[in-house]
């Protein structure tokens, strides 16, 4: 499998979606280390990975916010396919900021 993005920005109440995206590709699920200006949700579906240094696996994920130092990447061995929501939408810190 490849990788699929939807761009959704409907006229709702809830923050806007910059990009909702699928992937199998260990190549495309990693990052860093590096700073980004957004909200990143990531949902690991299946296999294991590392971000910033902590182990996960499926039914698992993690929240980076705008400025934070990332780095993740797939396990070699269990390399894992997951699911990313990204948003520049402010309205975003006020669902993260706890």
């Amino acid at each position: 499998m490849g990788l699929y993005h939807i761009i959704s920005n409907a006229g709702t109440n809830l923050p806007a979606l910059d990009n909702i995206g699928y992937s199998t590709d260990s190549k495309i699920n990693r990052f860093g280390p590096g700073r980004r200006n957004l909200y990143l949700i990531h949902y690991v579906v299946e296999g294991e990975g590392f971000f910033n240094g902590n182990h996960l696996k499926a039914d698992q994920g993690f929240l980076i916010k705008p400025g934070q130092l990332e780095y993740y990447y797939p396990s070699s061995e269990h390399p894992w396919t997951n699911l990313w929501i990204t948003s520049r939408d402010p309205a975003m810190e006020e669902l993260f900021d706890s």
